[in-house]
């Protein structure tokens, strides 16, 4: 790990599978990824639902690069946003994904409560949100993904 940035974390493709196998999306949804890095998360349900809006946020500069340049040749629509996801609201998200650091939930579930509307589905992999209670829990080996909905 590199001074005052987060490790580089990546989502399992079967944990991606696993977390997207029940969302259902329409045009009227914003899914946000916080700590995108590669936008797994966010590329697998652009390929199953091309019509929605998509927004990622990576705050490391190579990670960040890597992903617009991945994206742009690809002719992706789904945005990266270069930024400290607790800087920006996400008081328009339906559907929020990210894999972060134990020692961080508990800001973002606070942020969650804060800025989310009623509705908005949450999918955590690994750690739980404290304050939050889950409406789901996937547990594989592990790995753990916890659903929750605001």
């Amino acid at each position: 790990m590199v001074r005052g940035l987060p490790p580089f974390l990546s989502t399992k493709d079967s944990i991606i599978t696993k977390a997207i196998e029940g969302v259902s999306l329409n045009s009227e949804d914003v899914v946000y990824e916080l700590g995108c890095g590669r936008a797994k998360f966010l590329r697998s349900l652009y390929k199953k639902f091309s019509g929605t809006k998509y927004v990622g946020m990576e705050y490391s500069f190579l990670p960040y690069l890597l992903v617009r340049l991945e994206l742009w040749l690809t002719n992706s629509r789904i945005k990266i946003i270069k930024n400290n996801f607790f800087k920006i609201s996400l008081d328009d998200a339906t559907l929020i994904y990210f894999y972060l650091l134990p020692e961080i939930m508990t800001r973002m579930g606070q942020k969650i409560k804060n800025e989310c509307r009623p509705g908005t589905r949450i999918i955590s992999y690994q750690f739980s949100l404290p304050g939050l209670r889950p409406e789901k829990i996937i547990i594989n080996k592990n790995d753990r993904l916890y659903f929750y909905q605001v």
